[in-house]
């Protein structure tokens, strides 16, 4: 990435809006922890719901919580096994661009085939139309929430992002996979 779109960039990031509450403040002060690090975590992190209608982000090896209501952060901790070597400390994160369709008609068109195929894969006669039927487990625990992955925020987007380009996108572009090849997704989560 070019040194002048990191700063613009950067410069967004410090420039958003986000109010501390005295218990962040006094946590941050006391963790070291600057107030654009939880900036970048909102922008950038992991998010997932808390209690009481907050939200916790996790990015750079920092976690928060965040009351979106008041724009408040309520208190913020850096993880211990955050490497100062690997992931989002070192490399920017990569974004997956959403695929940009030549025209609307092309688009619909796709609509109608995912959705025509998806019906026919249900039914049971549709079932012998299968060329394949891969059943892929991902691990979801608390412990791929850690940056420790270069290129993603952390360790699940590297999972997510890996199984979108190596084991979909090149497949299909290698004429290996098709539309009736079946991947089933079972994730497996702390509950």
């Amino acid at each position: 990435m070019p040194a002048n779109r990191t700063h613009q960039y950067a410069r967004e990031t410090a420039a958003s809006t986000l109010l501390s509450g005295v218990h962040d403040r006094e946590r941050r002060e006391e963790r070291d922890i600057d107030k654009v690090d939880l900036q970048r975590a909102r922008r950038y992190g992991m998010k997932e719901d808390g209690k009481k209608g907050r939200e916790k982000y996790t990015y750079g090896g920092v976690v928060f919580i965040y009351d979106p209501r008041r724009n408040v952060a309520i208190t913020s901790w850096k993880i211990g096994e955050a490497s100062k070597r690997s992931g989002t400390n070192v490399t920017t994160p990569i974004m997956l661009e959403k695929h940009k369709f030549e025209s609307k008609e092309q688009k619909k068109e796709m609509k109608y085939q995912h959705k025509r195929l998806t019906l026919l894969l249900n039914e049971e006669e549709g079932k012998s139309q299968w060329t394949s039927h891969s059943v892929l487990i991902i691990d979801m625990s608390g412990s791929m929430r850690a940056d420790d992955v270069n290129g993603a925020r952390c360790r699940s987007d590297g999972v997510w992002m890996s199984l979108a380009r190596d084991y979909v996108k090149d497949l299909l572009t290698k004429g290996l996979r098709g539309p009736n090849d079946l991947i089933s997704i079972v994730a497996m989560k702390e509950e």
